[in-house]
């Protein structure tokens, strides 16, 4: 199947529109309480073991309903979210609104356009389960760097690493190997959850989560940065089997910050 970037834009966007009426209880970091502070810690110690800097600006990429607003609140000075969904927008609004978020600003903007037309810096950048949603991730890297204040760091949370999963079944079906690397849809059933029974008219989950489909793309793209390894914490037993089924990036402007 050809896919253009125009195809994973509009699938992603009619996908996480529809989504976004039930994120909040979708998503395991938001579901679950241990979770969330999982990802908060995972998050502060990544600040404090890579960043030559205290954050004050943050940018988070797909922020989706901005599910970590507390801990945002509470450690930062400036946010800015983007998300290519207006209706998760929609939601993050309601949320500023509600919440008395002053310092909070979101925007519907694609990924490749905000990174083009935005010309401020970022102290932080983070993001959750986006990366395998792009279409090119060959530039990046680049693309964050360049959004970077010298010092400041991206943290990539929660990103499938479907070459690791698929790699356990190699040696016994190849067949089922590159299925694996293709679809991902078995494990779907169980790290998913609800999302499996939440799905939207005319949905292309393989379009919607394309760098699933370019495994070794992906995995090579990991390697490439500094990052590290963590279990899942929603399945226990499902982790004893694959414990490396999510990454976790970190990428730094090394710039000197002086």
């Amino acid at each position: 199947m050809q896919v253009s970037k125009d195809d994973v834009k509009r699938e992603n966007i009619k996908a996480h529109d529809y989504w976004a009426q039930y994120h909040d209880n979708l998503v395991s970091y938001s579901r679950f309480g241990a979770n969330k502070k999982y990802y908060e810690r995972l998050l502060t110690n990544a600040i404090n073991k890579y960043s030559d800097i205290k954050p004050k600006k943050v940018l988070e990429l797909a922020v989706g309903t901005c599910i970590f607003h507390d801990y945002i609140k509470k450690n930062f000075d400036q946010f800015t979210g983007i998300d290519i969904s207006q209706e998760m927008i929609n939601r993050c609004l309601e949320k500023k609104e509600g919440y008395g978020l002053k310092n909070f600003n979101f925007e519907c903007v694609d990924f490749d356009e905000f990174m083009e037309k935005n010309n401020k810096k970022y102290d932080l950048i983070f993001s959750f389960s986006f990366i395998h949603h792009l279409f090119d991730i060959s530039k990046f890297k680049d693309k964050i760097l360049d959004k970077l204040t010298p010092g400041g760091i991206y943290i990539a949370l929660h990103e499938p690493n479907p070459h690791y999963r698929a790699s356990l079944f190699q040696s016994i079906d190849s067949f089922f190997y590159k299925r694996m690397c293709q679809i991902n849809s078995a494990f779907r059933v169980l790290a998913g959850g609800s999302r499996n029974k939440i799905l939207p008219p005319n949905f292309n989950d393989e379009i919607v989560d394309y760098q699933l489909i370019n495994a070794d793309y992906f995995h090579n793209f990991i390697l490439s940065s500094k990052h590290e390894t963590y279990k899942y914490y929603d399945f226990i037993l499902f982790n004893r089997f694959f414990p490396k089924n999510y990454s976790f990036i970190v990428i730094k402007n090394e710039n000197n910050c002086s």
